[in-house]
C-alpha cells in the first residue's frame, strides 16, 4: 500500500497526474493511520479535551485625518507659509478629554493615519503651531464612531 502511494505520488508531481478518488482515499487513510501511531507514540489517546474556546480580538480600525494648512492667525493677521512649523494631533474618548497623540514637525503634511483603534467614539483635534511656539486653539472637535 505504501509502495503504490509512493509510485503515484512520484508520477503526480513528475507528470501533473490528477489524482483518482481512490488514491485520494489511499492517502487520507494514510495519513489517519500516522496520526494515530503519532498519538500512541506521544501518550495521547487521539481524544481531544474540552478546553475552552479562545475568543479572537475584536477588529480594529484606522482613521485617516486630513487638513489644509491656516493662512490666517487667530488675532486675523496672515501667517506666512514659512512660519508655520507644524501640527499636533489630539484624540480622546470624550470632547472634554484630548491627549496629544503626535506632534508633527513637517508643515508639508497634511493627513495622519491613527491606527489599532477599538470598536466606540473617537474625537480628533488638529492645531497648528508657529515658529514663535503659539500653537493654535482646537477651533473643531471631530467625532467618529467606528
Amino acid at each position: 500500500m505504501l509502495s503504490s502511494y509512493a509510485n503515484v505520488k512520484t508520477d503526480f508531481l513528475t507528470k501533473g497526474v490528477v489524482v483518482s478518488n481512490q488514491v485520494t482515499r489511499t492517502v487520507f487513510l494514510l495519513t489517519l493511520v500516522s496520526l494515530a501511531f503519532f498519538l500512541a507514540s506521544c501518550g495521547g489517546s487521539g481524544e481531544t479535551s474540552e478546553e475552552p474556546a479562545i475568543p479572537s480580538p475584536p477588529p480594529k480600525s484606522s482613521i485617516t485625518l486630513e487638513w489644509v494648512a491656516p493662512a490666517i492667525r487667530m488675532d486675523g493677521k496672515p501667517l506666512l507659509s514659512s512660519e508655520l512649523v507644524g501640527y499636533k494631533i489630539y484624540m480622546g474618548r470624550s470632547k472634554s478629554d484630548l491627549s496629544l497623540i503626535a506632534t508633527l514637525d513637517d508643515p508639508s503634511i497634511f493627513t495622519y493615519e491613527v491606527n489599532e483603534l477599538m470598536k466606540g467614539t473617537y474625537y480628533f483635534a488638529i492645531s497648528a503651531y508657529s515658529d514663535d511656539e503659539l500653537e493654535s486653539e482646537l477651533p473643531t472637535i471631530l467625532q467618529k464612531e467606528l
